[in-house]
Formats: C-alpha cells, structure tokens, sequence
C-alpha cells in the first residue's frame, strides 16, 4: 500500500484487536458476571482457531480476555476486597507503606498523597492487602518512596454530595484507589525519608530542582513562573482558577495537561538534539524511549504522560522498524497496550480525547491541508524553475500555514463530541489560537530545557533563559486574556431545565448556598466559601451554561466565604 493511501485503506491488524479489546472491556463493566465465562470463551475462540485460522476467533478471544481483565481489576482487584473489608462505617487503622507519586501542597496544610500498604492493622487484624491508599494529613509534602507510619480513620472514598462536583471516588476507582485514611494531627504520623538508590525518588528530587531551577531570575513575577511550572511540568495548583478557565475558553487548557503534546515536544527536542550530533537514528529511539518515561516519572507518573510515552515509543519504535509504519496502526497498538495495562483507561477521559484526538489528525489533517494549500500556493501552470522569490516564499508560507490549520482543524474535530459531552462547551477560537498557541509552547519548552540545560552548570545562564521564557510567556497570557471576552470566542452549551422552577441546595460542610433556576434565569443565593465556589458551584453553573448567575443574593457577611 502506497504512502498516498487514505488511512482506513491501509492494513490495520491492531484496530481489530483494538475494538476487540473496547468490546470485552465494555460488556464485562455492565454484565454483572464474574471471570470464569470470560476464560472460557478465551479458551474456546483459541482452539477452534487452532483448526480455523480466521481473525475473527483472534477477535474474539482478545474480546473475552480483556472482559476478564476487567473483572480482575475492578470486581476482584485487592482495592475492592480492601473496600469490602472497610465497609460502610469508618475504622481506626495504622498504615504502614511506601509513597507513590508525587504531593504538592505546602507544609503545615492538610495533603493527600498515596501510598502502597504493606501492613495494616485493622479491628484487632494485621493485614498485608497488595493494594494502594490515599492518605490526608497535615505534613510537608514527601518524596516518592519515603516509608509512611501513620494511624487514623480508614473510610471509603466519600461520593460527590453536590451536582457539579469532581468525583473523586470514581476517579480514584479507575486507577485501583478505594480507601483514604484521614490522619487527625501530626503527631500520628511519621514519615522516614527513602534509603539507597531509587529510579522514582531521582525524579522526585530532579521534579524539585527544575522547579527551583525554571525560577531563577523571574522569581519576581510568581504568575509567570507557576505557568511554567505548569506548562514544563504540569503543575497547575498555583494558576488562579479565572486564568485556567480562560485557558479552557480558548480551548488551550491542554498545554498544562502532560499528556501528547508534551510528550511530543520533548521527543522532537531530544531528536533535533541528538541529530545534531550525528547520532544514527536507531540510536535516536533508544536513547529518546527511556527519557520519555523518565519525564513520566518527573512530571507525577499520571496516566495521561504515561500513555502519552507509550503511545510515542510505539510510534519512534516503527520509525526504526524494518516494514514501512503505518502511524494509525501505531496508535491502535499503543491505545492496545495500555488497556492491556489498565483496562479501566477506557473510561478515562484523556485517554479518550487522547486516541480520538490523534486518530482526527492522522485521519483528516492530510486533506484539510491539500485544500488549504491550492488556496495559497502560486499559480501551478508556473514551473518551479521560474518561481520568483516571492512566490518562493508564498509556496514556503503555505506549507507551514496550511499545516498548523489543518492539524488545528483536525484536532478540534476529534475533541468536539467529547468537549460537548464531559464539559458541554464549544469553542471556535481553539480554531485560530491554537496554531499560535501551540508553536509558541513549543518555544517556551525548549527555552526552559534550555534553562534546566544551563542550570547544572550556571544559575546565571539559567536565569538568562528564563527571562526570556517571561517575555514569551508573557505574549501568551496577553493573547489568551484578549481572545477569550471576545464575542462568539466560545459557547456553553448547558442542559435544559426539567421544571419551571429548579432549587438546588448545596450541601457545605461550613456556610451554605441555593441555586433558583427558572425562565433561564439563575439566582444565587450565598455562596459557599471559596474553594467551595470554585470547586463545585462553578462547574455545576457550566453544566446548566451559566458563568455567573444572574441575581447573587448574600444574606450576611461573613470574612470566609
């Protein structure tokens, strides 16, 4: 098959075993049926096409063992054993156990990080559950692998107890977290720091540096410097939440997510790099491969940078391969693979924009591009020969042009059902800003790899280029704050009212607030706190396509909310 080949002409063994994989993942999730007729059906499809070599019985035991993957990771995983175990009323336990994964917050205030149990005392018992915890304590936030003694009340994730707000026990489910054990002082836990070398804690000590590092010189601007620790490492806790919805408006929000984008840039950064000192191209791959899950690990270990390192190596692995690859084949085996992994990915929503996004850009921005460029190209009854250095030019503007609009086009496309669905919003400048946005991140990166480059050696060097990630960085935030007011600049697309008249009580641990929704009118009475506000009256007002109410009614005064 030719290179001009449309993508679905191609030959596509993993997109089979793909919507195979999708197919099992699903019916195991709403059959309530446990594993055993899942093996069965594995075993049958297998032999019968030991005798019959047809792909579909291929198809169908990748169906039936990823429905029993399912049910292992979900109904029969140790998380939902530890959550049986728990019950519904919470109970005193001692954890001991290993950090995973990152924490931010600051010391003295209330954190959340995981850990790994390896004993737990639990109503008289002493238990060794293969499973991982959340654990909310008034500590300095630790590092990756540092041991956790520590007593308190074990419980299971609490449900959202408001419309609109994140549920993190769902989340948390997806990812085999089912318990949190909330610790009441400092006193009843302690944290002893890693001996010996680890993989994990380095990168828990490099995440530190660099953010130490992308600071150097611009500390004075601390907006500045918390958008470059978001857009380099993901960290987004600091960006205030009217700038991060003005982000989301022009649909650029995912320049903070560590996900494709990121993971791409990094691998044409080292790429370009590497080249430049003649390394052979094999030689490229396996050195890039590993840096990539290396910044995975920097950057939190989350599932959107791992499966955006998986989805990349599959990639650079075809680049070197003997056959010709056929990038949308690349990404069925990747997409394949991390469900192998985890087969709860399939609910996740990044992973979902993630494949649908890329299978958009490898699909249709080819042809976006084609028509875009006849319009800018010269004259093609011109021979090359006699172009003149303006049409030169011209041809050269094109090309770049017409690319970065039909991949921009092509994206947008692929997001477009998910963004309706997930966070009904709809926005038409993602169109024109994001083939500028994008770009403009991509120098911001290299800059501030520039930066943490220079930073080994000098902090004066370092400074230099973080000074000019502030200018850059500076433009973008000026672009973004100027496109979003704009009229028709995006659409929220909110759900119907079910009565004439709507009353929604929320339900805040500390103050109150009730919404009246009626005639496509909203008003507010009180609003909570802050983080109250921002964390679940906001959302829920985008969920119905309100930003603000229309009336906001305070009863009192109160300094906290």
């Amino acid at each position: 098959m030719t290179d001009r080949a449309f993508p679905w002409q191609q030959r596509l063994p993993f997109a089979g075993l793909l919507f195979s994989a999708i197919g099992g993942i699903l019916l195991a999730a709403f059959l309530p049926i446990d594993a055993r007729p899942w093996l069965a059906g594995l075993g049958v499809s297998l032999i019968v096409w030991l005798f019959i070599r047809r792909s579909a019985w291929i198809y169908l035991a990748a169906g039936c063992a990823f429905a029993a993957l399912q049910v292992w990771q979900t109904r029969d995983s140790p998380s939902a054993r530890m959550a049986e175990l728990v019950g519904n009323e919470p109970a005193v336990a001692t954890v001991q156990g290993r950090v995973m994964g990152y924490s931010d917050g600051k010391p003295g205030a209330k954190i959340r990080f995981l850990i790994e149990v390896e004993e737990l005392e639990l109503r008289g018992e002493t238990l060794r559950p293969a499973c991982r915890i959340l654990v909310s304590a008034a500590v300095k936030p630790p590092l990756w692998n540092d041991r956790v003694v520590a007593s308190g009340n074990l419980r299971l994730l609490p449900s959202p107890r408001n419309p609109g707000q994140f549920d993190i026990r769902a989340y948390l489910a997806r990812q085999g977290v089912t318990c949190e054990l909330i610790v009441p002082s400092p006193a009843d836990i302690r944290l002893e720091p890693a001996t010996g070398f680890s993989i994990p804690r380095f990168a828990s000590t490099c995440r530190r540096w660099m953010e130490a590092t992308l600071r150097e010189g611009i500390s004075g601007d601390p907006l500045v410097c918390d958008l470059l620790a978001g857009l380099v490492l993901g960290a987004t806790s600091e960006i205030p939440e009217t700038l991060q919805d003005q982000f989301r408006q022009t649909g650029t929000f995912h320049i903070f997510s560590v996900s494709g984008l990121h993971v791409g840039m990094i691998a044409v950064i080292l790429w370009q790099l590497l080249r430049a000192f003649a390394v052979d191209r094999r030689a490229c791959v396996l050195l890039i491969i590993p840096a990539l899950f290396f910044y995975s690990l920097v950057t939190g270990w989350k599932p959107s940078s791992v499966r955006a390192a998986t989805m990349t190596a599959i990639f650079l692995l075809g680049m070197i391969s003997s056959r010709q690859p056929v990038p949308l084949n690349s990404l069925c085996a990747a997409a394949f693979l991390i469900l192998a992994q985890s087969t709860n990915e399939l609910f996740n929503p990044g992973f979902q924009l993630s494949v649908t996004v890329v299978a958009a850009i490898l699909i249709f921005s080819a042809p976006i591009q084609k028509r875009l460029r006849a319009g800018l190209l010269p004259d093609p009854f011109i021979p090359t020969e006699l172009w003149n250095s303006l049409q030169k030019a011209r041809h050269l503007v094109a090309g770049a042009v017409s690319g970065l609009l039909a991949v921009s086009i092509a994206a947008w496309l692929g997001s477009l059902p998910l963004m309706l669905w997930y966070f009904q919003l709809v926005s038409f400048s993602a169109l024109v800003t994001n083939p500028v946005i994008v770009p403009l991140t991509f120098v911001i990166m290299s800059t501030a790899l520039l930066a943490l480059g220079c930073g080994i050696f000098s902090s004066f060097l370092a400074a230099v280029f973080n000074n000019a990630n502030l200018a850059l960085t500076q433009i973008m935030l000026a672009l973004i704050q100027a496109i979003a007011p704009l009229p028709g600049s995006f659409v929220i697309l909110g759900l119907p009212e079910r009565a004439p008249l709507e009353v929604v009580v929320f339900d805040f641990g500390g103050g109150g607030a009730s919404a009246i929704r009626s005639g496509g009118k909203l008003t507010l009475l009180d609003c909570g706190n802050a983080w109250d506000f921002q964390n679940t009256i906001q959302p829920w007002m985008r969920g119905i396509g309100k930003l603000a109410p229309d009336t906001l009614i305070l009863t009192h005064g109160d300094a906290e909310h």
